[in-house]
């Protein structure tokens, strides 16, 4: 029962220790790299959870007495102890259950603006300033965030939420969500995620108005007047980390060391890969072979 276990938790484990070094990467290698290392330690993990199931049923004798191919399927591996065999059951339940849930509440948010405009102003004093995806997508802005920034942080403001648009930003973190959904031990990694696409924003819209500090600036006075509203939304420009990425702006050290750092991660994606997939697809092909009859 162990190996079916190890590969999940292994993937769980080398993903976390990966995502550490988020902020050593280019913004547009980290947003791709943690999502698909989210992705696959979730499979890796539901996987294993997945095979203990398929254990524990196959040997309970209704099943077997009634299913030849589930008496082989079953009899390819050690029995499941029920304890092991429900509580993944009831896992799995659970991730499915948060999922359908997460998109229902995803798609009565989406649907709640509608029209062709790109930019939506809300008539609120709130300061308010987000992405919202879609065909198309929509800038949202309040007129109290407006209010909050001169003309040249507007510009910043808009070039950063375009960038949210164009680089399509919500399939990453739609990813990373319904990973954390379904597997909460992975939810550092979605946080990170998070930050990354804010990190890449700016890094765009700095391109976009040609000054660094300006785009600082105006994602410092944004969260200044944010941090008085009742939360900020995905996608928006004083989302979080803002400390961290006024600093990053402004950083003008080389960065030619984050190469190495890159293949580090490359490399530890391709051992969770090989770690969280060999022996489980070992028991897939086993699976496979006694369902066959071969």
């Amino acid at each position: 029962m162990i190996l079916l276990v190890v590969p999940g938790v292994t993937a769980v484990a080398a993903s976390l220790a990966a995502a550490l070094l988020h902020r050593r990467l280019r913004p547009a290698v980290a947003v791709p790299v943690l999502t698909m290392l989210s992705a696959m330690s979730a499979l890796a993990l539901l996987w294993s959870f997945a095979l203990l199931v398929v254990g524990f049923v196959g040997h309970i004798a209704w099943i077997s007495e009634h299913a030849a191919w589930c008496l082989a399927l079953a009899h390819a591996h050690d029995a499941v102890p029920p304890a092991a065999g429900i509580a993944a059951i009831v896992m799995l339940a659970a991730s499915a259950f948060a999922v359908v849930r997460h998109e229902r509440r995803r798609l009565r948010l989406d649907a709640a603006i509608e029209g062709d405009d790109e930019l939506v102003v809300l008539p609120s004093d709130d300061p308010i300033a987000y992405a919202l995806p879609g065909r198309p997508g929509h800038i949202v802005v309040s007129v109290g965030m407006l209010r909050a920034l001169d003309g040249a942080e507007r510009r910043v403001l808009l070039a950063h939420e375009r960038a949210h648009l164009h680089h399509r930003h919500h399939r990453y973190l739609r990813v990373a969500e319904l990973v954390a959904v379904a597997v909460p031990l992975l939810r550092p990694i979605r946080d990170r995620v998070r930050f990354a696409t804010e990190r890449w924003a700016d890094e765009v819209a700095a391109d976009a108005v040609g000054d660094r500090t300006l785009t600082a600036r105006a994602i410092a006075r944004a969260a200044l007047a944010t941090n008085s509203a009742t939360g900020t939304p995905v996608l928006a420009m004083a989302a979080l980390g803002v400390p961290a990425r006024v600093d990053a702006l402004l950083d003008e050290s080389p960065v030619g060391r984050r190469r190495l750092t890159t293949l580090t991660c490359i490399t530890l994606i391709a051992l969770v890969t090989v770690t969280g997939s060999t022996v489980q697809f070992h028991h897939l092909l086993a699976f496979a072979a006694r369902l066959c009859g071969t």
